[in-house]
């Protein structure tokens, strides 16, 4: 999706505008910069309990650079980086490289199937309590939750035949 805050997608049009509220999980990917508009964007996902990370790309490209024109170690510009992100309020970020998949890529990719396999998890929960009857028999309340496959919502009477049959 195009970045917020730019001429067609104002920061104050850009949540609504796109539905970021209704999505499963948001990437917040940026390079070189992160501007005041990426935090508001992390801030207004939060607030709708919209699971989200934020990730810096290109990372090889900072830690080459620093090495070659200022003799930094990478680790230097790696704290330097993160550093920049906890003083503007953003004490997470991912340093990745997405063309060489370097420093933070497994974490990231573990945080990212986490993230969205909890927002499911929660969508479920929050579908089948809504409907408040048994997906089993349709007919009862919603008494339990049955643990052995951990996403079904079912009466007790349910719960006790599910366990006798296991």
């Amino acid at each position: 999706m195009p970045g917020i805050g730019t001429e067609r997608f104002p920061k104050a049009e850009y949540i609504r505008s796109f539905g970021l509220r209704y999505f499963d999980f948001v990437i917040v990917v940026v390079a070189e910069r992160f501007r005041e508009e990426d935090r508001q964007l992390l801030n207004e996902l939060r607030k709708y309990n919209v699971g989200c990370v934020m990730v810096r790309n290109k990372t090889d490209l900072a830690v080459e650079s620093e090495l070659e024109d200022n003799d930094v170690p990478e680790q230097d510009t790696l704290a330097q980086i993160r550093q920049d992100f906890a003083e503007r309020g953003i004490p997470d970020v991912f340093l990745i490289s997405a063309r060489k998949k370097l420093f933070q890529w497994e974490e990231f990719v573990k945080a990212v199937y986490q993230g969205v396999k909890r927002s499911r998890m929660n969508m479920e929960f929050i579908m089948e309590a809504v409907n408040d009857v048994c997906n089993t028999c349709l007919s009862s309340r919603i008494d339990c939750k049955y643990i052995p496959c951990n996403h079904k919502f079912v009466c007790f009477s349910c719960a006790k035949l599910l366990k006798s049959q296991n």
